[in-house]
């Protein structure tokens, strides 16, 4: 599938997270997150901001 477990992905590919962990969900999960969470208040792990 290409997918990845996002805890054992390095610091050099956090820029990756996005699209190895959640794919073409990503915009959607974003859109979301500005809905119920718009202060960002669950940012701690593996933040999804929420899309502005």
């Amino acid at each position: 599938t290409g997918g990845i477990y996002i805890n054992f992905m390095t610091a050099d590919e956090a820029g990756r997270v996005p699209s190895a962990a959640y794919g073409p969900a990503w915009k959607r999960l974003r859109q979301v997150k500005a809905q119920w969470d718009p202060d960002n208040f669950f940012r701690m792990n593996h933040n999804i901001p929420p899309a502005v």
